[in-house]
């Protein structure tokens, strides 16, 4: 009986090849994108609110801009340790060692995610070459 359940354990967790499922659970509802920052250049602020949305439901996420729905598609999250080699930034390792994959494109730049409460932030690019980009966005109370 003990082997059964320890080599029912080691199978389930090779199935799951580094998914997140806390990840994808943290994410699931609407957010506002609030602000947003590109390595050297300015942060912008949104105000509204409204502009700009990002909703993960399930295992699709849906990108609205105005109001219209201009993406949409499958995502997951998995486990990644490596933000500080990506975003060539430090002490960045506790916080965001999540990343989101869109629709199964492994071969993107990496977009690791930090959720604290109601907020969401993306980090991706590296901030030595000009490339860096944060996102900061707010939990939407109803869809």
């Amino acid at each position: 009986m003990f082997v059964f359940v320890i080599s029912a354990l080691v199978a389930c967790d090779k199935d799951n090849k580094g998914q997140d499922d806390r990840g994808t659970r943290d994410l699931q509802g609407g957010w506002a994108l609030r602000e947003r920052s590109a390595a050297m250049g300015p942060i912008i602020t949104y105000n509204s609110g409204t502009e700009h949305i990002l909703t993960f439901r399930e295992n699709k996420y849906y990108i609205y801009e105005s109001g219209e729905k201009i993406a949409e598609g499958t995502y997951t999250t998995m486990i990644d340790t490596t933000v500080e080699q990506n975003v060539c930034l430090v002490g960045l390792a506790s916080d965001f060692n999540r990343r989101i994959v869109f629709d199964n494109d492994l071969s993107s730049p990496k977009i690791f995610f930090y959720v604290n409460k109601d907020e969401l932030i993306t980090i991706s690019g590296c901030y030595a070459i000009d490339a860096g980009q944060k996102k900061i966005y707010g939990r939407l109370r109803s869809l």
